[in-house]
């Protein structure tokens, strides 16, 4: 084994593929959505300072669910 480190939303991801192998269906969706979660915010993160706006950290706080950050998203 390599000394790799995956991060955080692809060890979710794997877990949701395993939980769903395993019939786990409300597992694989959390940890999928989780997985979802992480990434979205670190784009919305990227774009924030792409385009220099300074007060992004405070809408992600304030759209903490995923249902915000796709409107932050948008």
């Amino acid at each position: 084994s390599s000394n790799l480190n995956p991060h955080l939303e692809y060890k979710l991801l794997i877990d949701a593929y395993t939980a769903r192998d395993n019939s786990d269906f409300r597992k694989a969706i959390i940890e999928a959505a989780s997985a979802l979660e992480i990434c979205l915010t670190e784009r919305i993160m990227e774009e924030f300072k792409n385009q220099q706006i300074n007060f992004g950290g405070r809408l992600i706080r304030k759209f903490r669910m995923l249902g915000g950050k796709f409107v932050t998203s948008q």
